[in-house]
C-alpha cells in the first residue's frame, strides 16, 4: 500500500473528478449520475483547496514581514512584540 501526503491525496482526488467530467463528456456516464455520485466529494475537495490556499497566503504574508537587525540581534516584533535572537 502506497501512502501519500495530504497534498498528493488532494491532487489524486482532483484528478479523479476530472476523469468523471471526461466520462460525462464522452457519454460513458450521464451528467445526472455523475452529479449524484460525486457532488459531495466535489464540495469536500473545494473546501480543502480553499483551506490550502488560505494557508499558503498566510505563509506568504508572514514571509513578507520585516526582520530588524540591531546590534547583532534579530527582532521580529510581529511574533510576540519583543521576540529577539542573538546572532554571533
Amino acid at each position: 500500500m502506497l501512502l501519500f501526503s495530504p497534498d498528493m491525496q488532494l491532487l489524486e482526488r482532483v484528478e479523479h473528478l476530472m476523469v468523471v467530467v471526461a466520462q460525462t463528456l464522452t457519454g460513458d456516464i450521464s451528467v445526472r449520475d455523475a452529479l449524484v455520485q460525486h457532488t459531495p466529494e466535489k464540495y469536500e475537495v473545494e473546501r480543502e483547496i480553499g483551506e490550502c490556499s488560505r494557508t499558503g497566503a498566510a505563509l506568504l504574508e508572514r514571509l513578507a514581514l520585516p526582520v530588524i537587525v540591531i546590534d547583532g540581534c534579530v527582532f521580529q516584533p510581529y511574533l510576540t512584540g519583543k521576540f529577539r535572537v542573538k546572532i554571533n
